[in-house]
């Protein structure tokens, strides 16, 4: 420690006079809105801190030069740049004294502020708010201090309830509270209006389903027409293009109240402030198809005879490929079709439908050949090590991008949160965070299976005995098989088979770890079945 520093510590303590007491800056603003402007809210702040060091000069302070700004970052945790190069800076006793304008500029949870003052102590550092007067130097001024952030604490944890009480208020009243605008509609001053020159697009949509009653012909009979999505300006400035319709963006379009002039609220609709495009009378009945056509293919997608649903994916254009019924001479026949078929018609992808007993018995067979060939056995097992080598670095990366996001965007919420906390409950600031939500809820969802998989990988790689001791009487084990079981099964060992129906190629893709874990339950359940 340098003698300069020992004397101005000496003195901030209330000791003897003091030479210099080197007193650093430190702002922060939970959003970055106005930023941009010539005296923001940061400078404001600094202004005010300034002001009171030099009210101090007598006393020795002196305002170092480096500027320690956090423009759009939260209270709610220390993850902040400026905030770590200011730890940096004690850590090489090159400050004396921080001041802040007001406490919760430093921190809003309480676990960190004590952190922080339990670090500043040991390293003789005061902090100093200008706007409270408190000194850290006393038992009393400690208590106030942890009164203070406690109390910045519970404001900032209970805001995330008030907005959603408001939201929901809101809406309750019919309210726009934020979101992506449909064709059709346009947001103008927070609220929802209707765009004229889309209305008839919007009209001939809801007419061309109500008279096809089929997602995919619909679509079809719109690319033709040449109705596309909506085009319209995010909040960063960016224009969002059109792009053609296809089956899910068109069942969402369907479904969606705001173009009936509804609002959903707590799973019921109340009237929109906006003026309606498509009668309620129409719309309910477009639910009613959509409706009806659901149910019927949720039936079909979870029947337990489409052995390989989830499984094939189209070669030609990489979608998945689903199971699909058709009736012919008073019979049904299953085959496996391309969903980009299904959701755009039949010209988006040639060669995509397979049928399914085909394809099936193809995949059965394979697998009873893994566990009779040691040269299918060693290369299916060098496949296997290969995946596992190839697919971990890259989900290791596409697990870390997703994580990445998710803290960006939580920490973006938690903004919102303080902002909205500090600053009352504007429509612009609630509409950000709705979209913030939604989007923090999706990578969420994203990361799940990718954990997943990446555990699956960890657990080890298939050696030959193992294969050999699960598929050897593979012919046994499948004659015996529930039809559910016999999809369970196929679905724990097969990763992805890729189907080119013109080339007649089909391409199996075994799970890394798929032929250990079959191998496991197979002896599992020798050992609780010696007979």
């Amino acid at each position: 420690m340098s003698p300069t520093a020992t004397k101005a510590r000496a003195a901030l303590n209330g000791s003897a006079p003091k030479t210099t007491i080197r007193v650093a800056a430190y702002t922060r603003k939970s959003t970055d809105a106005g930023l941009e402007q010539s005296f923001n809210s940061l400078d404001a702040q600094r202004a005010s801190i300034e002001a009171f060091v030099e009210s101090q000069r007598a006393e020795g302070w002196v305002l170092l030069p480096e500027l320690y700004d956090d423009g759009g970052y939260t209270g709610a945790n220390t993850d902040r740049p400026a905030f770590q190069r200011l730890m940096s800076d004690i850590e090489a006793a090159k400050i004396d004294a921080i001041a802040i304008y007001r406490l919760d500029r430093v921190s809003r949870s309480v676990a960190d502020f004590v952190r922080l003052i339990e670090y500043l102590e040991s390293k003789d550092v005061k902090l100093i708010s200008v706007t409270e007067q408190f000194s850290t130097s006393t038992s009393m001024g400690k208590f106030v201090v942890h009164l203070l952030i406690s109390i910045a604490q519970l404001e900032r944890e209970t805001t995330a309830q008030r907005t959603a009480d408001k939201m929901q208020a809101s809406r309750r009243k019919g309210m726009f509270t934020g979101g992506t605008p449909p064709l059709g509609l346009d947001i103008r001053d927070k609220k929802l209006v209707v765009n004229a020159k889309e209305v008839e697009d919007v009209r001939t949509i809801f007419r061309t389903y109500r008279t096809l009653g089929g997602l995919v012909a619909t679509v079809e009979a719109l690319a033709r027409r040449g109705i596309k999505t909506k085009s319209w300006i995010n909040r960063n400035g960016m224009r969002v293009p059109a792009k053609p319709f296809d089956k899910s963006t068109l069942r969402s379009f369907l479904s969606n109240p705001l173009l009936a002039g509804l609002i959903r609220s707590n799973g019921e609709f109340v009237p929109a402030q906006h003026e309606a495009i498509i009668p309620r009378e129409e719309w309910d009945e477009v639910q009613t198809i959509l409706h009806n056509h659901g149910k019927r293919g949720s039936r079909r997608r979870t029947s337990s005879d489409a052995l390989l649903a989830g499984l094939t994916v189209c070669a030609r254009c990489g979608s998945a490929m689903t199971p699909h019924y058709a009736s012919r001479n008073q019979r049904r026949w299953l085959s496996y079709v391309c969903t980009r078929v299904q959701k755009e018609g039949a010209a988006a992808c040639r060669g995509s439908r397979i049928a399914a007993r085909e394809l099936e018995q193809h995949v059965i067979e394979r697998v009873a050949f893994v566990g009779h060939d040691p040269n299918v056995i060693a290369a299916t097992i060098a496949a296997a090590k290969k995946s596992a080598t190839t697919r971990r670095p890259q989900l290791m990366t596409d697990i870390g991008t997703a994580e990445t996001e998710r803290k960006r965007l939580d920490a973006e919420r938690t903004n919102y949160l303080d902002a909205i906390g500090a600053d009352g409950s504007s429509p612009q600031l609630m509409q950000r965070l709705g979209e913030t939500e939604a989007a923090l809820h999706q990578v969420n969802e994203r990361l799940g299976p990718l954990r997943a998989e990446l555990a699956g990988l960890e657990s080890g790689i298939i050696e030959p005995e193992d294969v050999k001791r699960a598929l050897g009487d593979w012919d046994v084990l499948w004659s015996v098989l529930f039809p559910a079981e016999r999809q369970r099964i196929l679905q724990l060992l097969i990763e992805e088979i890729r189907v080119d129906r013109q080339a007649g190629d089909v391409e199996i893709r075994f799970r890394p770890n798929g032929l250990r874990a079959f191998a496991q339950e197979r002896a599992t359940s020798e050992r609780s079945d010696p007979s």
